[in-house]
């Protein structure tokens, strides 16, 4: 028995030991790019053909690099200057369903919920449907960019894809603000998007967040959804005001309600072409820069001018929910 007990005992010990590692040829499963989990719907594989239902939805895709999914695009998506070939499934909140079916994508990407006929339509067709907001922060922004990534790489690729896109946006506004001179700028901005209505940049919006890392406080940051009490806005001192084409200096000494501004009697005012908030993209840097260097020519000699600036592919979203000219929700 003796003999039989020392035989056996090594035998033994092999076994514990393959058993502890998982045994012979197994190894722990490796990670795989999907499925993925993208606005609480699931994305099983990569899509391959996709059509974004918004002009900024379809820049970001070509912004991330992934232009050559993109299967169709809206009448007002025009930028990137490849995307103008595609062929249109409508206007961006007027989409025609069939026509858009007839593409046969794997995936439509939108920022507003389609109505109950047209997921029914898109369902029966076999095409998911992604919903992914317009944002109205930097932390959303920074989020809508790797809710991209991860629906187009995975989430093996997606994070290093999102941050070093998003990365370059964190930089240019640093550059940008560390050329102004900070002691004129100690009141902060005023946004005025349409003076006649006294539309106006409040602290919930896309616009506030963008020029408050860039030009301090917003002045108007209490306010919200785009208004502000009239009781508060002639309290205001803002050390600059900035307004949406086609409104500028003439507007504001025209109004009431903003003549009488410090700023706005010293001509601390710019004007920019507020379809460029609208894109949410990259883009976003040419519409600060822009205001930056028309207020202190002097310290952005080297820098662009207003006039190669380009709004193309952002027309449709500068009519938000707020009904302004900002092209934010």
């Amino acid at each position: 028995m003796k003999k039989i007990q020392f035989i056996f005992l090594p035998l033994l010990l092999v076994s514990l030991v393959f058993s502890g590692c998982g045994g012979p040829g197994k190894q722990e499963d490796e990670p795989t790019p999907y499925p993925v989990r993208v606005a609480s719907v699931t994305i099983e594989k990569a899509p391959q053909k996709v059509v974004c239902l918004s002009p900024s939805l379809t820049e970001l895709t070509c912004e991330l690099g992934f232009e050559s999914r993109l299967v169709g695009r809206t009448d007002d998506a025009l930028y990137p200057d490849e995307v103008a070939s595609l062929p249109s499934v409508g206007k961006t909140g007027h989409i025609d369903t069939a026509a858009l079916a007839a593409l046969a994508p794997d995936t439509v990407v939108s920022h507003e919920s389609l109505s109950k006929k047209e997921m029914e339509a898109l369902d029966a067709a076999g095409i998911q449907v992604v919903v992914l907001p317009m944002v109205h922060s930097l932390e959303e922004w920074e989020n809508l960019y790797s809710q991209l990534a991860l629906l187009y790489a995975g989430q093996i690729e997606a994070d290093s894809i999102a941050a070093s896109h998003y990365q370059k946006i964190t930089d240019g506004l640093a550059e940008i603000q560390k050329k102004l001179p900070s002691d004129e700028l100690q009141n902060g901005f005023l946004y005025v998007i349409n003076p006649t209505s006294n539309i106006i940049a409040t602290g919930d919006t896309f616009e506030s967040s963008v020029l408050s890392a860039v030009f301090g406080q917003n002045a108007a940051a209490s306010g919200s959804d785009y208004q502000i009490e009239a009781e508060s806005l002639a309290k205001l001192n803002p050390s600059v005001v900035f307004t949406a084409d086609p409104y500028g200096q003439p507007h504001l000494e025209q109004s009431s309600t903003y003549q009488n501004l410090e700023a706005v009697k010293n001509e601390k005012t710019a004007s920019v072409d507020s379809t460029l908030f609208a894109v949410q993209s990259v883009r976003v840097l040419e519409a600060v820069k822009e205001l930056a260097a028309s207020l202190y020519p002097d310290f952005f000699e080297d820098e662009i001018s207003s006039s190669a600036i380009s709004s193309a592919g952002a027309a449709s979203e500068s009519a938000s929910s707020a009904g302004v000219a900002s092209g934010t929700d």
